[in-house]
């Protein structure tokens, strides 16, 4: 009995442990981007420097910090040749359309299909920094900046660069 009753003891902890170790991934605003390069085919290579707890959390956190910052802040530093402006030219689109980007940034979420990391997705240990609260970490992305767009304009999240008569 003592020892079925340690071993559950021990378990549970386990759980617990394993648990709060997995950080869960959100939007943020907690993040900076910089244009590495623009593709011909309406891609954007863009580093996103994420602030995570876990550095095993770095990359999928990048993946929605580019694509938000791609629709709501544009991305202002690094070279020259991506859009300055984020898609979304109304400043509450976020809050607006609160629901569409719940499930657009949800888990397996829309944003997905408009993002990939570039090269194999080995962190260039320069680009690893140990922070107060954890690490901040930049991970090269690239975002399919052209389908995105058209996407958005699809579902009427935002307005189309040309409207026919």
């Amino acid at each position: 009995m003592y020892h079925k009753l340690n071993l559950n003891k021990i378990f549970s902890a386990l759980i617990i442990v394993l648990f709060s170790s997995c950080s869960a991934l959100k939007v943020t605003n907690n993040y900076q981007v910089e244009c590495m390069s623009v593709g011909k085919d309406g891609t954007q290579l863009v580093k996103v420097w994420t602030y995570v707890k876990n550095p095993d959390d770095a990359v999928a956190q990048a993946k929605i910090n580019a694509v938000h910052a791609i629709i709501f802040k544009g991305v202002n530093d690094g070279r020259n040749g991506c859009m300055q402006r984020g898609l979304a030219s109304e400043h509450d689109a976020e809050t607006k359309h609160k629901e569409y980007f719940e499930s657009f940034f949800s888990k397996n979420g829309k944003y997905l299909s408009f993002i990939s990391v570039s090269g194999d997705g080995i962190i260039d240990p320069a680009d690893r920094i140990k922070t107060k609260n954890g690490y901040k970490i930049g991970v090269v992305t690239s975002v399919r900046h052209s389908a995105l767009r058209q996407e958005l304009e699809k579902d009427k999240i935002i307005t189309k660069l040309w409207q026919e008569d």
